[in-house]
């Protein structure tokens, strides 16, 4: 079966739809965890903080660090601060979500 440029490409809009849409709610997620709505537990998930066997090789990427790259934000206290302030935490959510791609 043979693929042509146009079915690529629309494949590729909806996976780029679908990449942006997970960033955009496991952040907006993130947000709800950093202003305490949660449980212990799901802090220790998005902090990273798991217990077990750790496994060789490179660490894995918290969700976190994936956080701090699409909002821009590197340090985890302004970070939790800009959570704190729900209509901030909207904002750049929705307007100023960075992904690799640069969009």
């Amino acid at each position: 079966m043979k693929i042509y440029n146009d079915s690529r490409h629309t494949v590729n809009q909806e996976i780029c739809f679908l990449m942006k849409e997970i960033a955009k709610r496991k952040t907006q997620y993130a947000g709800h965890l950093m202003r305490g709505s949660c449980s212990e537990q799901a802090i220790n998930i998005l902090e990273g903080k798991y217990e077990g066997k750790t496994i060789k090789g490179r660490p894995r990427r918290t969700w976190l660090e994936d956080i701090e790259d699409w909002t821009g934000i590197e340090n985890y206290g302004e970070l939790k601060r800009t959570a704190e302030d729900r209509e901030k935490w909207r904002q750049l959510v929705t307007a100023n979500l960075r992904l690799e791609d640069g969009t």
